[in-house]
């Protein structure tokens, strides 16, 4: 396993990431720190670092699920004109 030092939401943490190159680690870490920034910016109201990374938490997994169902609609509709074209390459092929 390749541990990695990075520092996410002003903590620093140890991960255990293979299979992952830095770029995109670095990725990652800038994309967690940048919505944990924008949670603080929006909710002044909360003060409570562990309700920020909870919040954080839950955007991002807002936002995956949303990505996960346009991917779903996306092949749905995908898979309906394949099964389209079949009939009618199908229906070609019987004419003659």
């Amino acid at each position: 396993m390749a541990k990695h030092l990075l520092n996410v939401m002003n903590k620093e943490i140890v991960v255990d990431l293979d299979g992952i190159g830095q770029l995109d680690i670095a990725a990652i870490t800038e994309l967690i720190n940048e919505k944990w920034e924008n949670v603080q910016k929006q909710r002044r109201d909360v003060v409570d670092t562990q309700k920020i990374a909870a919040l954080t938490t839950f955007y991002i997994a807002k936002e995956l699920l949303e990505l996960k169902g346009l991917q779903e609609n996306i092949s749905e509709t995908y898979t309906r004109k394949i099964n389209k074209l079949i009939k009618q390459i199908d229906e070609t092929n019987v004419l003659n």
